[in-house]
């Protein structure tokens, strides 16, 4: 085998077969995707409150305004996590996406797994979830859990606030956009559409090849790196028709932007969640908003590893009564 260490080495991401299987338990098990009422009615009382809060028939940046807040005050609730951990990784959470020396991401790392270590130990919510002997299936122990929840952070909140804004910013382009949020159905092909086209994650993470084997007319040996790009493969002809055009109502849409198999994203819920609740509202509150021209940022990005605008530039006309 290929010789790796990743810096987040107890996490996730660097495990398979049971011991993969043993982390994805207790994650699943510690956030709320095992209650998804309840954060959906959380998520969407919060955006009703952000969008209620934004100025009548001006030109607001959804980003620092909606997006940003939405997705910050949601993510350790959906986690589990307390006011005060979620302060301490939002503090290293933007440094982690950007790219960096392998040296510095292994210090700001390290400097961000010792602070939360500290909190999984002390706070008995943030204990790993299914204590009991040690190897039981479920359980994680503390410096596993401290990663798991590292990674789940980390990931999770810069990957889904770049797509909320993509998304925004691609919908309000769109002439009677309002019209085309109606319904749950017509909101999740939207979602799904925009992952496809445009997702924040370009290339999956790495994977090692167990044998020699040929992919593609490319000889690979057996420990080889091996990452996929996600961006070419949600735009493969093969899988989709029209593939480098936009459809709103594609379907079926077997985009791979989540992944796929026993590693698929354990935040699908939340990406869902939050698109959800923000296409709804401000559909209702904001039918007539639109994007405000070509703005290079809203094109260049920001420095990180995931794709998406820096801002979204939006007029936002006059708001309906609710």
């Amino acid at each position: 085998m290929a010789q790796h260490v990743s810096p987040m080495r107890l996490g996730l991401i660097d495990k398979d077969g049971p011991e993969h299987t043993r982390l994805r338990t207790a994650a699943l098990s510690a956030s709320s995707g095992g209650a998804l009422p309840a954060f959906r009615q959380h998520a969407g009382a919060l955006c009703a409150k952000l969008v209620g809060a934004l100025p009548p028939q001006r030109t607001a940046d959804l980003v620092p305004t909606l997006i940003g807040p939405l997705v910050d005050e949601t993510i350790g609730r959906f986690l589990g996590l307390p006011q005060q951990v979620d302060a301490v990784l939002r503090a290293h959470a933007d440094t982690l996406v950007r790219p960096m020396t392998d040296e510095a991401i292994r210090t700001e790392i390290t400097e961000a797994r010792r602070a939360l270590r500290r909190h999984v130990r002390a706070l008995p919510q943030l204990r790993p979830p299914c204590a009991g002997a040690a190897g039981s299936r479920g359980e994680a122990r503390p410096d596993e859990w401290t990663d798991v929840l590292l990674q789940m952070y980390v990931a999770g909140r810069r990957s889904t606030a770049d797509f909320l804004a993509t998304l925004v910013l691609g919908v309000l382009a769109q002439d009677r956009w309002a019209e085309g949020c109606r319904t749950p159905l017509a909101r999740r092909r939207l979602c799904d559409e925009y992952l496809r086209f445009d997702g924040p994650i370009v290339r999956g993470v790495w994977r090692f090849a167990r044998t020699d084997t040929v992919l593609a007319k490319t000889s690979i040996r057996a420990g080889d790196i091996v990452i996929v790009s996600l961006a070419l493969a949600n735009r493969d002809p093969t899988a989709f028709s029209r593939p480098t055009g936009l459809d709103p109502g594609r379907t079926p849409n077997r985009h791979l932007q989540f992944g796929h198999g026993a590693h698929r994203c354990t935040g699908v819920p939340l990406v869902y969640g939050l698109a959800d609740a923000l296409l709804t509202t401000l559909s209702r509150q904001y039918p007539d908003a639109s994007t405000t021209g070509d703005d290079p940022a809203c094109r260049s990005g920001r420095n990180s590893i995931f794709r998406g605008p820096a801002r979204v530039l939006a007029a936002l006309g006059p708001r309906q009564p609710v």
